[in-house]
C-alpha cells in the first residue's frame, strides 16, 4: 500500500466533532458473526426484545461485525427490522457481502472511522441441480433476488442498477469517509458502552 494511499485512509474529521452514539443493553444488537439461520434468528429474537424494551420511537442499533453470508436469512432480518414502528440504525465496524445488504435496507448507516464496507455480486451454490431443469430454475430464481436487492441497494447510494453493478463486479471496498462520500453510509460515528453493555459481554469495542 503506498503512503499516498494511507494518508488517505488515515485523514478524518476529528473524533471530538462527530455525534457520538450512547450503546447500552437495551438498545443494542451485535451481530458478531456470518449471516446464517443461527446467528439470524439470534438478531431477530433481540429485535423483538428490544422492541419491547424501548420507550417510545427511540433506535435500536444493529452493530454489524460480519464477512456475510445467507441472502435468504439475512433479508429475515431487514423484514424484521422494517416491520418494527420504530427505526433500526447500523452501525458498520466490519460489513461484507450480506453485511452490506443489510445496512442499505434499514434506516440510519452509521459506520466507524475505520470501519469497512464491501459489495459483490451474488454468489450461489447449486449443489445437485439437474442441467437443464433445476439448474436452470435455480438459476433464475438467484438471478431474480439478485435483481430484487441491486436495486434496492443502487436506490440507497444514489446509482442506477447498471452502475452499481458494474462497481461490484469486482468487488467494491469502502472504507470510512470514503463510505460517506460514496454514499454507502450516512455519516462518521463514535461510539461509548454503557457499563451493562460492557458486564454482559456486548460492548463490540
Amino acid at each position: 500500500m503506498s503512503l499516498l494511499l494511507v494518508s488517505l485512509l488515515t485523514f478524518s474529521v476529528p473524533a471530538n466533532s462527530r455525534q457520538a452514539l450512547q450503546l447500552n443493553k437495551d438498545n443494542t444488537i451485535v451481530l458478531n458473526d456470518q449471516v446464517d439461520r443461527s446467528s439470524v434468528k439470534d438478531v431477530i429474537n433481540q429485535l423483538r426484545e428490544k422492541d419491547k424494551i424501548l420507550p417510545g420511537n427511540e433506535p435500536i442499533y444493529l452493530i454489524l461485525n460480519t464477512p456475510g453470508g445467507s441472502v435468504i436469512d439475512g433479508m429475515d432480518i431487514v423484514s424484521m427490522a422494517q416491520s418494527l414502528k420504530r427505526p433500526v440504525h447500523t452501525v458498520t465496524v466490519f460489513a461484507a457481502s450480506m453485511g452490506f445488504v443489510i445496512a442499505q435496507h434499514l434506516n440510519i448507516r452509521y459506520i466507524l472511522q475505520n470501519g469497512i464496507l464491501m459489495s459483490h455480486r451474488m454468489k450461489t451454490g447449486m449443489g445437485a441441480a439437474e442441467v437443464g431443469g433445476e439448474l436452470d430454475e435455480a438459476l433464475s430464481f438467484a438471478k431474480a433476488i439478485s435483481r430484487v436487492i441491486n436495486n434496492i441497494c443502487a436506490q440507497r447510494l444514489s446509482m442506477s442498477v447498471e452502475a452499481y453493478e458494474a462497481r461490484i463486479a469486482d468487488e467494491w471496498w469502502l472504507y470510512g469517509q470514503h463510505a460517506v462520500d460514496n454514499k454507502a453510509a450516512d455519516e462518521i460515528i463514535t461510539v461509548s458502552c454503557s457499563e451493562g453493555l460492557i458486564n454482559v459481554g456486548k460492548c463490540p469495542f
